[in-house]
């Protein structure tokens, strides 16, 4: 791996799966990323843990620099650098422009410090490129219009006061006098007189009257109109029981049920762990024995059946079993049992291996001695005696807490990569069998294996299906307006049901409802409306607190008679 810095210069565009295989691909042992203030990329958790992985696997040093402090604190929480740039005002850029200038060489052939190199590429002009005595003005020119705001002496019930007072404000900006002597210099005036030819007395008054009607044209048909309208607000506190399945297959606001997809995660975990205790113990090897019958009938073999290892070591069955018959010459009847050695002691952790019975042996039964079988796996154990290495309930329940916060972790990360777009709102609803162990509490073993598996089930939604949900139930049961960003949203008594495979859950919303507008009629009535009428309508228009309006440009009177020169907006 190369031991150079790589600067990647993430855009507002740029998705994090880009940005990751750049970041995967490049040699650059060091790589800094310098966001914008909003991108795809980086804005959720998962991103800066999925880099951090990353990261480790091929010992690459990496640093961030944005001005979202919510990327800092993500990306510091991860343990990745955050580089933090210097804010520098323009004046004293300007003040120091000259010292910077008299030690351009001196600065040029210094260490580059990585910070400032990247706030030079994005910032403005270095001082030292700008000359000595160099001004720069910057002239705002505002549209001249002409604006009032309408009273409206209505009391609502609302989440919020009118500070304004709903006053009555009528001003008028006045076009300001330009100096026009100095545009346009001196006037040539020219005398009517009878030596004027009789042509070109008609082509200047043709010529002005001309002027005058464009004029007044342009009086007339230019011009624009802004209404700015405040709705009544009422705070909204509900709570709503709803259902996400596949058999819904859209936003059903009635009954409240949304679209869902079923997913069942299921992840295992397995590790050995040593053992701690030590006792004085006198313990039998125990193991099991897979049996296998040739013969065409089927054998029964009672409890404390002998199996005999073929070192000679004798172990006896725990229950009662029936080794089924052959299916054919080459596929014989199979069966496992559980079995005990005979006598205490460590002799008996005998290897994997072949097991006979002799009680067939014992009654002269060749065919059966020679037919019906067994084998291990794997090799018998726990037998012991005298000072032997034990396993705690500590060390068992220990084992077990470890591998359940392994498990769950690789559950949610999985449940996040298939889930992908959805919401799911009852991750930690994991269920986890009991776990399996080669040993358990006061068991003789130097060493013991655990498993644990465990499985989530649950049914996922789109966020945006909940809003549309939301603002129809509030349409429908209180007929307000809302707005899905400005409202709060908790889940509770969350519950996924496996054989019908629905999700319920109780959804609390917060937040500002907002009285209906009429837009449309506004619009259509306001239509060529003067000053005083535009004020004595909107007095008489329901549901708003307040309204301005903003009239363009500074001669304009009245409200334009085409539609598409007015625009409404409802502030909520």
């Amino acid at each position: 791996m190369s031991s150079s810095t790589k600067i990647i210069n993430v855009l507002k565009d740029d998705s994090f799966a880009e940005i990751l295989n750049i970041f995967k691909t490049t040699p650059a042992g060091e790589v800094i990323f310098v966001l914008p203030k909003r991108s795809k990329a980086f804005q959720r958790e998962e991103h800066f843990s999925v880099l951090r992985e990353a990261a480790d696997e091929v010992n690459k040093t990496v640093s961030f620099l944005s001005s979202n402090p919510e990327v800092n604190i993500l990306a510091d929480k991860h343990g990745f650098d955050v580089l933090l740039a210097r804010q520098t005002s323009v004046k004293q850029k300007l003040g120091e422009r000259t010292a910077r200038s008299a030690k351009k060489t001196a600065i040029r052939s210094a260490p580059v410090n990585m910070v400032n190199e990247i706030e030079n590429f994005y910032g403005q002009v270095p001082s030292e490129l700008i000359e000595q005595g160099e001004q720069y003005n910057i002239k705002v020119s505002a549209v001249k219009e002409k604006g009032f705001s309408v009273p409206v002496n209505r009391q609502y019930e609302t989440a919020e006061n009118d500070d304004e007072g709903i006053e009555q404000v009528w001003s008028e900006t006045a076009e300001p006098v330009a100096e026009w002597k100095s545009k346009v210099g001196k006037l040539s005036i020219r005398r009517w007189g009878a030596v004027m030819p009789r042509k070109r007395r008609l082509i200047y008054t043709f010529g002005g009257g001309g002027v005058v009607l464009a004029g007044a044209l342009i009086y007339l048909t230019t011009g624009s109109a802004q209404v700015l309208i405040k709705p009544a607000v009422t705070d909204l506190n509900f709570k709503i029981t709803a259902t996400a399945s596949e058999s819904v297959a859209s936003v059903d606001t009635a009954g409240l049920k949304l679209s869902g997809q079923t997913f069942v995660i299921q992840k295992s975990v397995s590790q050995t762990f040593n053992a701690t205790g030590s006792k004085d113990v006198a313990q039998k090897a125990r193991g099991s024995i897979t049996l296998y019958n040739k013969t065409s009938a089927a054998q029964p073999l009672i409890a404390t059946t002998r199996f005999q290892s073929s070192d000679g070591h004798i172990f006896r069955s725990l229950l009662t079993v029936t080794v089924p018959a052959a299916k054919n010459t080459s596929t014989p009847g199979t069966t496992e049992v559980q079995v005990i050695a005979d006598k205490i002691g460590s002799d008996y952790n005998v290897p994997a291996g072949d097991f006979t019975i002799p009680a067939f042996k014992e009654q002269g039964n060749t065919a059966k001695y020679q037919n019906i079988t067994g084998a291990s796996k794997s090799a018998m154990r726990g037998g012991t005696s005298g000072k032997a290495t034990v396993v705690t309930a500590d060390d068992f329940e220990k084992a077990k807490d470890l591998l359940t916060v392994q498990l769950r972790q690789l559950i949610n990360d999985e449940t996040k990569v298939q889930t992908a777009g959805l919401k799911i709102i009852n991750e930690a609803d994991i269920s986890i069998a009991p776990p399996e162990s080669t040993a358990l509490p006061d068991d003789a073993a130097d060493t013991f294996t655990m498993s644990l598996d465990g499985t989530l089930k649950t049914a996922g939604f789109k966020e945006e299906d909940l809003k549309q949900l939301i603002s129809g139930h509030v349409a429908n049961k209180y007929n307000l307006d809302v707005v899905a960003e400005k409202l709060t949203v908790n889940y509770s008594d969350i519950s996924f049901d496996p054989v019908s495979n629905i999700l319920r859950m109780t959804v609390t919303v917060s937040g500002p409802g907002f009285a209906k507008v009429d837009e449309k009629k506004i619009l259509s009535d306001l239509l060529g409306k003067k000053q005083a009428q535009i004020e004595s309508y909107l007095k008489s228009v329901p549901n708003i607190t307040s309204a301005n309006v903003l009239l363009s440009p500074v001669w304009v009177r009245s409200v334009p008679k085409n539609s598409e020169k007015v625009h409404i907006t409802v502030s909520r």
